[in-house]
């Protein structure tokens, strides 16, 4: 590969470490936690295929479209995924913008231009992988970003 060409980092670690940094103590995961550890709420995040299209900067911004499941703990029901998914839709729009560490020491650091909400957040009760079902709430977000030479 050439030496000039620069890789993004994987930006699911770079969103993940900035919100366990900022909920305080809830866990942020990108699997579901062991049946022994699902007894306070969670949130799940996984990176999904974006898609480009005319409306999308067209600098050297790439987008990542993520998607984030708030799990509600075993006695929080529907209120607490719905205050926990408000509450990350507001940190991602609102407060996760800047220069990040890079995940690995191989990584350029990343610079996050912004952070839009597709979609959400709504009520999913998750009944495939619970029973029965756990409350969840699920928004998903397009994050721009572009790596920050060394």
């Amino acid at each position: 590969m050439p030496s000039d060409v620069t890789l993004m980092p994987y930006m699911q670690k770079v969103l993940s470490d900035f919100l366990r940094g900022e909920l305080g103590g809830i866990r942020v995961v990108s699997d579901p936690p062991d049946e022994d550890r699902r007894d306070t709420p969670w949130v799940q995040v996984i990176q999904l295929p974006a898609e480009h299209n005319e409306n999308d900067p067209v600098d050297r911004l790439v987008s990542f479209y993520m998607q984030l499941s708030c799990y509600a703990g075993e006695k929080g029901g529907k209120p607490e995924a719905e205050r926990l998914a408000r509450r990350c839709a507001a940190l991602v729009t609102q407060a996760f913008s800047g220069v990040y560490a890079a995940p690995t020491p191989e990584d350029d650091p990343v610079a996050v231009s912004c952070a839009r909400i597709a979609s959400g957040p709504s009520s999913a009760p998750d009944d495939t992988a619970f029973e029965p079902a756990r409350d969840r709430f699920v928004l998903d977000t397009i994050v721009y970003a572009h790596t920050v030479r060394r």
